[in-house]
């Protein structure tokens, strides 16, 4: 699990290593990873989507191997519980690094997806 700073020093990397290769990136961070980052309120793995997915992916891998940490460290396993209707309105930008955009999900829609995380767990 990581803390604020250390994600922080991760995103930085991440957005270096886009850089190096003329590539931007964005990423969305969901659940309550967004009260952990923005507030500083523990430590997390952080659950998120991204795109390019794969050369993000790849990053962030070889990062998880250079700093020895798990290769969940940042993670897509919302991906499959996002609403359809999901909308830029449902996000705001966090962090703004020359190479990559880090976007956190509203509280209302946060709420939106636990309800949604329960409906398929419920079937």
């Amino acid at each position: 699990m990581l803390n604020q700073e250390q994600i922080l020093f991760f995103l930085e990397i991440l957005n270096d290593k886009l850089n190096k290769n003329n590539a931007n990136g964005e990423i969305i961070i969901y659940g309550e990873e967004v009260m952990f980052l923005a507030h500083d309120a523990g430590n997390v793995a952080v659950d998120t989507v991204w795109s390019p997915k794969r050369e993000i992916e790849e990053y962030i891998k070889e990062i998880a191997k250079e700093y020895n940490l798990k290769e969940d460290w940042l993670n897509a396993s919302v991906a499959g519980v996002r609403s359809k209707s999901e909308d830029k309105k449902d996000f705001s930008q966090f962090l703004r690094l020359s190479n990559l955009s880090v976007y956190v999900a509203s509280p209302e829609y946060m709420l939106i997806l636990e309800n949604l995380k329960k409906d398929s767990q419920n079937i």
